[in-house]
């Protein structure tokens, strides 16, 4: 299994609530969540982030106890842990939400940090303002959120221009205890695909999941008083750790299968010298191809066993997925009537072996 950490990038607008959401995640997962945990790599950003998410906890503060937006980027290590044993180690990245203006202006290098850590993200998690969806005028919160996606789809035209794969995308409704009685998740499902709808395209292979998430479903009431009291905060760590489970057991699947043909190969070589008939067989090359065989079957031991850890945490990352309210692949909802899970059917459409 790859020791290189999963990469989260996160965008959104100013406002929109990263850093809250980060905290309340840390927050939420220092304490343990299903048996599941997450510790910052660095001492320092610990006591960082432990400060902040205590200072929010200080209600008699009210609204100055959330943190302001970051003004510069800010990259965190984690890693996600089961029962106390790593499962997977994980950055975060967060930009400003002005970072995504800059491509014209003063600060072109910064447009281009946030370009390229979109490149290479193994996950991307988009902040939607629950403020924006309030209210009951429709086009009104269509004309909000497209606001933010303005800034945001532009990034994703290399991917289109190189014939990528955009990565696997979390769009977080963040702040959602503010709208949660002004929307439904058909109408929310709705102007996401309208608003971002490069990330929905029939035939591409986009795997999107749209969670809400909240610090407390009153957590602003009697201004700001009220209860911190995190909600779906683990949701999305586990959406982008699974995802890169996935891959790195597609990987090492085809890692293995190259093995077996290199032994089926070797084999071949090896008849190929002791059926020789009129010249002597050589048996310092058979000898290097049977240690050559050896040494692949070592291999292949090793990534089974990784492949088989691999898959029960995901089967364990699984149960707590089902969570996940909505999930399309290839613009297609991936909701079931039938009871399936959509998680199952996603690995069915994707191709991906299900036991």
């Amino acid at each position: 299994m790859s020791d290189e950490p999963v990469k989260i990038t996160v965008i959104g607008n100013s406002g929109t609530g990263k850093t809250c959401y980060l905290l309340g995640m840390y927050y939420d997962m220092c304490a343990g969540h299903a048996g599941f945990s997450i510790c910052a790599s660095d001492d320092d950003q610990d006591r960082e982030l432990t400060r902040k998410y205590e200072n929010m906890q200080d209600a008699s503060k009210g609204a100055d106890r959330f943190p302001r937006g970051t003004d510069q980027s800010e990259r965190y290590d984690f890693k996600l842990q089961y029962a106390l044993k790593t499962i997977k180690p994980f950055s975060w990245i967060d930009y400003p939400g002005g970072y995504l203006k800059l491509k014209n202006d003063s600060a072109p290098g910064e447009y281009e940090k946030v370009k390229q850590s979109i490149d290479e993200a193994t996950c991307l998690f988009i902040c939607i303002d629950g403020e924006n969806l309030c209210g009951n005028n429709y086009q009104k919160k269509l004309e909000n959120i497209k606001n933010q996606s303005g800034g945001i789809t532009p990034f994703f035209s290399k991917f289109r221009d190189e014939n990528r794969e955009i990565p696997p995308v979390v769009m977080l409704i963040t702040k959602y205890d503010l709208c949660k009685d002004d929307t439904d998740k058909e109408e929310i499902c709705k102007l996401l695909k309208k608003a971002f709808s490069v990330f929905f395209v029939e035939g591409e292979k986009n795997i999107v999941a749209i969670i809400p998430v909240s610090l407390g479903s009153g957590i602003m009431e009697d201004e700001g008083t009220g209860l911190l009291q995190p909600l779906n905060m683990a949701l999305p760590i586990f959406m982008g750790i699974w995802c890169s489970l996935l891959t790195d057991v597609s990987r090492e699947r085809e890692e293995v299968n190259g093995l077996h043909r290199k032994i089926d190969d070797n084999k071949q070589k090896i008849k190929k010298e002791n059926d020789r008939w009129f010249f002597m067989k050589d048996e310092k090359k058979i000898a290097s191809l049977e240690n050559a065989n050896d040494q692949y079957r070592i291999t292949i031991e090793t990534l089974n066993n990784e492949i088989s850890v691999a898959e029960r945490y995901n089967d364990i990352l699984l149960e707590q997925l089902k969570k996940v309210p909505v999930l399309y692949y290839s613009g297609k909802d991936l909701r079931q009537n039938d009871g399936t899970n959509m998680f199952v059917e996603l690995l069915r459409r994707v191709r991906w072996e299900v036991s």
